[in-house]
């Protein structure tokens, strides 16, 4: 027993490293770690709980190598923390009193959808763009509330819907985006995390082994991307958006 549970535990931490490591920049951290969990014998509720526990060690260390790089822009990352913070309480709510299937599956067709929009246009978020119109601002902000109503009931999506809608709307690279993002997901976290602890779905012992690997695995991602540049994470966002969008619609 004690050598499946330590086995147990380095699987966790193992796909927690390698999840954050790169999901720090292309977001989906969360859609390897919860089927993960679930596989251990989890119940979902509480595999999402529990995953947002372990994902806030991940997302300090990257906002810090973010910040330190100057990747975060703060006018645009204000705003969102407060409108992320209301979405994700609204999210963690509906997570405890509905089922998923059917909204798995729009989801799963909803982030195809954006790695169409990716591909069509190539220079998304790797050549900087103008600064939009106040409306076209306005609009991502409330895309983005929405988004966080839908990251903190699957524990994930922050990155891999909210970076086109900060490159689309608020003209940002991939790597800007990935920085500015890390306030929402910080505020994501921290409240829909609030939620769950009291009402009771967080596996304590499997968030610890958690919040180790991701913060691990966050900060040697998002040093790796700063390095490499915006054109090799579109690449890689490309790749994990098909591969997140397979995974839920089948």
């Amino acid at each position: 027993m004690a050598h499946m549970d330590v086995l147990t535990h380095a699987l966790i931490l193992l796909t927690g490293f390698f999840s954050s490591f790169v999901g720090t920049t292309t977001g989906g951290i969360g859609l390897l770690i919860v089927p993960v969990l679930m596989f251990l014998g989890l119940p979902a509720q509480v595999a999402v709980g529990t995953t947002r526990v372990g994902l806030l060690s991940g997302n300090a260390t990257s906002l810090y190598q973010f910040h330190r790089s100057g990747k975060i822009d703060y006018s645009i990352a204000i705003p969102l923390l407060v409108i992320s913070a209301v979405g994700a309480y609204i999210g963690a709510r509906v997570l405890l009193v509905t089922p998923n299937e059917t909204v798995e599956k729009l989801f799963g067709f909803f982030i195809l959808c954006i790695v169409g929009i990716t591909l069509l246009k190539k220079d998304l978020g790797v050549v900087k763009r103008t600064r939009p119109s106040h409306s076209v601002r306005g609009i991502g902000y409330t895309l983005m509330g929405l988004i966080s109503i839908i990251s903190a009931y699957f524990s994930a999506g922050t990155g891999l819907l909210g970076r086109p809608i900060l490159m689309l709307c608020f003209g940002q690279t991939f790597l800007e985006s990935a920085g500015t993002r890390k306030l929402q997901s910080a505020a994501v976290g921290i409240t829909s995390v609030a939620v769950y602890i009291m009402s009771g779905i967080v596996h304590w012992p499997y968030a610890i082994t958690l919040l180790v690997g991701t913060a691990l695995g966050s900060y040697a991602g998002a040093a790796y991307a700063i390095k490499k540049g915006n054109a090799w994470v579109r690449k890689l966002f490309i790749a994990v958006v098909i591969l997140s969008s397979v995974e839920l619609l089948f």
